[in-house]
C-alpha cells in the first residue's frame, strides 16, 4: 500500500519520490553567483512535509553577495519544490589546490 510505503521512506528519512535531486541542484546552480552545490540533503519529516539542508560555495570574488545567494536558494527549495523547511548554507570560493606527490613524481633519467 502506499501508505504503508510512506511511512516507511519517512522513517528511513528517505528523499520524496516526487522530488528529483538532480532537478533542484540544476536550479540552484542557475542562481547568479553561485560556483557549487556541494551538498544537498532532502527528506521528508511526514507526509507532505519535505525538509532539505544544501551547502553551496559561492564563485569567486562573490563573498559580498551571500545574501542574495541564500535569499534565492530558499526561494527554490520553499517555493517552486515546496520544501516545508530549508536550511542554506554558503561557504566562499575555494579554488582546488594541487597536492605534490612525491610517489608520484618522475625521476630525473
Amino acid at each position: 500500500r502506499s501508505s504503508d510505503l510512506d511511512t516507511i521512506l519517512i522513517l528511513l528519512e528517505g528523499a520524496p519520490k516526487h522530488l528529483n535531486l538532480d532537478h533542484i541542484k540544476e536550479d540552484l546552480l542557475k542562481i547568479e553567483n553561485l560556483y557549487a552545490v556541494d551538498d544537498l540533503h532532502v527528506w521528508s519529516l511526514t507526509t507532505g512535509k519535505t525538509s532539505a539542508i544544501v551547502h553551496l560555495q559561492l564563485a569567486s570574488g562573490s563573498s559580498s553577495k551571500w545574501e542574495a545567494v541564500q535569499s534565492e536558494a530558499r526561494h527554490i527549495l520553499l517555493n517552486k519544490y515546496g520544501m516545508y523547511r530549508c536550511s542554506v548554507q554558503l561557504q566562499s570560493y575555494k579554488r582546488e589546490e594541487r597536492k605534490n606527490c612525491t610517489n608520484c613524481l618522475i625521476a630525473p633519467v
